[in-house]
């Protein structure tokens, strides 16, 4: 299996388990807001997926940044929880609902920092083969006359001084100079 291809196994893996995680966090913690944060990165990561042919960089890279804001604030609701249950005895065959609620933001802060790290490597590998490949870009012909108008333009501006389009206007003006009042 080639590399690209084991790349968008572990995309599509780790998305299925991000949903199933989003799933989990709407329904057994009946956490909207969160639940609503970590769908906005599934849409993401979605059109990540459908709006190219293997990923789209931008979306990508969006879908990272929001996972590891989402992973951010988990890990400070649960830094915060922690600073609360410390102060309740944990015990495995009784937990109190805090440590479940300091656990589980902890597990959703590491599910979405390893998410944005999944990003950064698929946008990294995504840049390489991108700058790797010597691809002719088709354009229509208007498309064309407008980069060369664009280009030609740029290079004119380039070689010129600033105060040059100021002397070319007074050059060609052919009335008569008034002075302002």
């Amino acid at each position: 299996m080639d590399d690209r291809k084991r790349m968008m196994l572990c995309y599509l893996l780790a998305l299925l388990g991000l949903i199933i995680l989003t799933i989990v966090r709407f329904k057994m913690f009946e956490d909207p807001h969160g639940a609503m944060l970590l769908m906005l990165v599934d849409i993401l990561a979605f059109l990540g997926i459908f709006l190219d042919t293997d990923y789209d960089m931008q979306c990508c890279k969006n879908c990272g940044i929001m996972a590891f804001i989402g992973g951010v604030l988990d890990l400070s609701i649960a830094v915060e929880t922690f600073g609360k249950a410390r102060h309740v005895d944990f015990s495995w065959t009784d937990t109190p609902s805090i440590w479940i609620f300091f656990l589980a933001h902890l597990a959703y802060a590491a599910a979405e920092i390893a998410w944005s790290l999944l990003c950064y490597f698929v946008c990294q590998r995504l840049e390489e083969t991108w700058e790797s490949t010597d691809e002719v870009y088709v354009a229509t012909q208007e498309q064309a006359q407008v980069y060369g108008a664009v280009l030609h333009w740029t290079e004119r501006r380039l070689h010129s001084s600033p105060t040059s389009g100021v002397k070319e206007a007074v050059e060609t003006y052919s009335g008569s100079p008034h002075k302002l009042p």
